[in-house]
C-alpha cells in the first residue's frame, strides 16, 4: 500500500470511528458514567472491528480500545484523539507497504 492510500484509509477509519463515538455520546443524558462509558467503548470497538475486517487490518481488543480511551481523556479534541488511537491499533503489527514481486 502506498503512503497516500495508507493515509486516506487511516483518515477514513478515524472519521468513521469518530462519527460512531459522537452518535453514541449523544445518548449520555440519563445514563450513569459506567453505562455511557461502556456503551461508547462498545460502539467504538464494534465500528473498529467492522472497519478492520473490511480492510484486512488487525481487529483491536476491547481492552485495548478502553486503554487508549484513557490516553485521549483530557485532550482538547477527545473524540478525534480516541478515534486516532484506535485506528493506530488496527495498523499495529501490519506491514502495509507494497512488497516487490520477485522477477
Amino acid at each position: 500500500m502506498i503512503a497516500l492510500q495508507h493515509y486516506q484509509l487511516q483518515m477514513a477509519g478515524i472519521k468513521s470511528l469518530k462519527a460512531v463515538l459522537v452518535e453514541e455520546a449523544s445518548h449520555r443524558r440519563g445514563r450513569t458514567f459506567e453505562e455511557w462509558s461502556k456503551a461508547e467503548a462498545s460502539a467504538v470497538w464494534l465500528a473498529a472491528r467492522d472497519f478492520a475486517q473490511q480492510h484486512d487490518l488487525r481487529v483491536p481488543l476491547l481492552a485495548e480500545v478502553v486503554q487508549v480511551e484513557r490516553l485521549a481523556c483530557g485532550h482538547c479534541d477527545y473524540s478525534s484523539k480516541w478515534a486516532q488511537y484506535v485506528t493506530d491499533l488496527m495498523w499495529r503489527g501490519q506491514d502495509r507497504r507494497q512488497k516487490p514481486t520477485p522477477s
